[in-house]
């Protein structure tokens, strides 16, 4: 038994070893250079990336998500054609892009470049955050893992949401945790604004909005009477003044209340049907192209119901659909669920329609061994448990709501990696505190403590780290194929496509887009089998309907062609390529009335279609309509200054006015 003289001299120990810990973290992280060398060396190893992959095709051209913003943004740049109806997605990230495209030019590297740059300041935010939460030296570890987290480094230079969102998330918490600390209704309408912004890009993220009532509603007791209603009118008018112009924009144009865009529905759909998987998966006849997917999910709601819906309604049928499954098998879809959660929880970087671990082939930096989501969950789910006797504290108690929030707005829909995305800075603030936390608890020697948290650890680990999902590379061999494909390497791209198709032999997309690569090599036979493999697999793509009536329009198989290019507009009526495609045939058979009417119905669908107004103005030549004809082609030259068909042809009209 120790006397108390042993006890004194054993406290007297440990302070001693504990104030040496202290004093060796106060000189580490109480230095600006170490917090400015970590910014500098977040920025380095992102520009290092971007030069490592700048000249790769998958880079400098853009496919789905990354395309559909790009063209958006442009289209409103233009004002050829922008997109004045509903949004089908966030506006915001196209909105960013126009503002970076009006200052610096249609750059791609320059959005990569700023993206940077904001990805620089919100490494920053998590600094700041850590620092106001717990301590410098947590702030110190979140800020060193933030700078080399790897999905973070690979969004920074895509032309995607999820570092936008993610920066916007940082602020909002900040804010709100200003606003708590000096009571300002300032501080609550920034938070509630910047909450807004990211809504805009990510909706799923008002769910916390909903959820921050609990704090209003608890801090009613410590507030003076009637100040945390203030304190919520004012958050909550934040979300208001950014939201309220997109809702107001829908409503005037469909009189029907839609608050930002009219995916919602066929995403909940996607992550709640009989066949669901917990990340994204495709739904039967309607593509995976954004655009044309909520073309087809309007159409099967509208055939469904038997009359024309607004946006607003169609994603309505899709939650109610979602519903019902949920409904009618309670248990699939509780299992479901939580699949979901594990999966939220899991190592695996899901895809949408890009693939962080495919595309490591491109950089020898994604290869590096970085902090992943597998090593940060473990340590960010016991950061959270050690800061949960704390959870009184008002502005702990806002990141807890915040993490459960975000997670419970994700798996309502489906798991992929972007989406999980914008809550990985504040995980890592939990995780450095439990890194911290040990890292305590070792200089004070305190054993057990220690072995209990590794133990811990080390089950979390493994628990996160298991297989829940069988993925491929499938989706990415397709999108690289088609970046061959579109650069004239058809070659390389029949290699990629048919890598895809060893992985997933009964994938209908990459035998279509094989079809694609063989028509543009002019095989056209094999381009025939490659297209029927695919109505084989899936009898309903109008994709490969249109591609085979326009090969059979050049084999002068005409009533084949026209019978396949209708099969396309049955089953997409707003397809107007295929509609452009039929008044081809049209205008070969000298069917002029017919022809018009195709043309019309193409431009109606799509008004910056050139080569529709050209093909319109060729006929209006061929009956001697000559103002018209001339106004067409005109309108093409608008929207494609380069369109050589369409200045000769206006030419021609001159030469014979």
């Amino acid at each position: 038994m120790l006397t108390h003289g042993e006890i004194n001299s054993k406290e007297d120990e440990n302070r001693h070893k504990q104030t040496n810990l202290n004093k060796v973290a106060t000189f580490f992280c109480g230095k600006r250079i170490v917090l400015s060398s970590i910014l500098f060396l977040t920025f380095v190893i992102r520009v290092i990336y971007i030069s490592q992959t700048a000249d790769t095709l998958f880079y400098k051209n853009l496919v789905l998500d990354q395309l559909f913003y790009d063209e958006w943004a442009r289209e409103i740049l233009t004002g050829n054609g922008a997109r004045e109806g509903v949004n089908i997605m966030g506006p915001l990230y196209p909105f960013f892009l126009v503002l970076i495209y009006r200052i610096f030019g249609q750059s791609l590297y320059m959005v990569r470049f700023i993206q940077i740059l904001i990805s620089t300041f919100a490494c920053f935010l998590t600094f700041i955050i850590s620092q106001k939460l717990f301590n410098r030296t947590v702030g110190i570890i979140s800020a060193l893992i933030f700078s080399c987290y790897g999905t973070l480094i690979y969004y920074d230079a895509l032309l995607l949401e999820p570092s936008l969102t993610a920066c916007l998330t940082l602020l909002m918490i900040l804010s709100v945790l200003k606003a708590i600390e000096e009571e300002k209704y300032l501080y609550w309408v920034l938070g509630g604004g910047c909450l807004g912004l990211a809504a805009l890009a990510r909706p799923n993220i008002l769910l916390f909005a909903a959820v921050m009532l609990i704090w209003f509603f608890f801090s009613r007791r410590k507030a003076p009477e009637g100040r945390p209603i203030l304190y919520g009118v004012s958050f909550y008018l934040g979300i208001i003044l950014i939201l309220s112009p997109i809702t107001l924009k829908n409503y005037l144009l469909t009189r029907e209340f839609l608050l930002i865009s009219s995916q919602g529905g066929i995403n909940f759909y996607i992550g709640n049907n009989p066949q669901a998987s917990g990340t994204y998966s495709s739904i039967e006849r309607v593509s995976d192209t954004p655009g044309r997917q909520f073309v087809d999910a309007k159409k099967i709601a509208e055939d469904t119901l038997k009359r024309k819906l607004k946006p607003a309604e169609v994603s309505r049928f899709w939650y109610f659909q979602g519903l019902v499954f949920v409904k009618d098998d309670p248990w699939q879809a509780l299992s479901l669920l939580m699949k979901k959660f594990t999966l939220f929880w899991n190592a695996a970087e899901l895809p949408l329609n890009e693939d962080y671990e495919f595309n490591k082939r491109f950089s020898s930096l994604l290869r590096l061994p970085l902090p992943s989501f597998g090593l940060i969950a473990p340590f960010a789910l016991l950061g959270i448990a050690l800061s949960l006797p704390s959870w009184r504290k008002a502005n702990m108690f806002i990141l807890h709501l915040f993490i459960g929030a975000y997670m419970l707005s994700v798996i309502n829909f489906f798991i992929t990696a972007r989406y999980r995305l914008p809550i990985i800075p504040l995980l890592i603030i939990f995780a450095s505190y439990a890194i911290y936390w040990c890292l305590i608890r070792a200089g004070e020697k305190k054993w057990r403590q220690i072995g209990a948290f590794i133990g811990l650890f080390l089950i979390l680990y493994k628990i996160a780290n298991i297989e829940i999902l069988k993925t491929d590379f499938a989706s990415s061999h397709i999108n690289l194929g088609v970046i061959y494909n579109k650069t004239g390497m058809f070659d390389l791209a029949i290699r990629e496509l048919k890598e895809a198709l060893n992985e997933r032999p009964d994938y209908a997309e990459a035998h279509y887009y094989l079809g694609i690569v063989y028509s543009n090599k002019g095989w056209q036979e094999q381009a025939i089998r490659e297209y029927k493999r695919a109505l084989a697999i899936k009898p309903n793509l109008p994709e490969v309907h249109n591609n085979l009536g326009v090969i059979f329009k050049e084999e002068r198989l005409i009533q084949q062609a026209i019978e396949e290019i209708k099969e396309a507009i049955e089953l997409r009526p707003e397809y107007p390529e295929a509609h452009y495609n039929l008044g081809v045939v049209y205008g070969d058979m000298r069917l002029y009335n017919e022809a018009i009417k195709k043309y019309k119905q193409a431009l109606q669908i799509k008004p910056n279609f050139p080569e529709a107004h050209n093909n319109l103005g060729i006929i209006y030549r061929e009956r001697g309509w000559i103002s018209l004809a001339e106004e067409e082609f005109k309108k093409a030259l608008a929207i494609k200054a380069d369109y050589a068909e369409a200045a000769h042809n206006l030419k021609i009209i001159y030469s014979v006015k």
